[in-house]
């Protein structure tokens, strides 16, 4: 038995896809083979797993993270207002190498200046959101350079293109 959210189902089903549980969880990775069962029992909030040991424990983990994760901010408009005229300090990210940024500026029109370590401007940037909430940032060549999402507390979440380092940094005021 794992323990789950009562609305464990639908929070999956709407997140990764699919018609049941199961098919969400396996759309999540999750390892679950044709054989294995997978129960929600309402009444104790626990999913009942039966498969090996490997595939409970990877659900177990999975759930906990799904829960334990920041909500996401997923109002496209609510997430641009609230990247206007702040900063993120990106000293500590690994771009590629042709790319040094200490910081990033968001302003409005989807502009986003990046600076270097030495406060110098070091690349123009563009920035978009998705209907979804998603942001976008690329150079101004369109080089796609990172995507994520701002979560409940204001931080920026993403991953480097073509990386899978997630990052997450706290908004700051200009």
């Amino acid at each position: 038995m794992i323990p789950a959210s009562p609305g464990v189902e639908m929070d999956f089903k709407s997140e990764y896809g699919g018609s049941t549980l199961k098919e969400a969880l396996i759309n999540a990775g999750a390892p679950i083979a044709g054989s294995d069962t997978l129960r929600y029992d309402s009444k104790s909030i626990a999913l009942a797993v039966d498969g090996n040991k490997a595939t409970i424990r990877y659900i177990q983990t999975l759930v906990a993270d799904f829960y334990s994760r920041p909500p996401v901010q997923r109002d496209g408009e609510e997430v641009s207002r609230q990247l206007i005229g702040k900063t993120a300090e990106l000293s500590d990210v690994d771009f590629p190498s042709d790319m040094k940024l200490g910081t990033i500026r968001f302003e409005a029109d989807h502009v986003a200046v990046g600076f270097d370590a030495k406060g110098g401007r070091s690349a123009d940037l563009r920035w978009a959101v998705s209907s979804k909430g998603d942001i976008f940032i690329r150079h101004s060549d369109g080089r796609l350079l990172l995507n994520g999402n701002l979560n409940a507390p204001g931080s920026l979440v993403f991953t480097l293109a073509k990386q899978t380092k997630a990052y997450d940094i706290a908004l700051q005021p200009r």
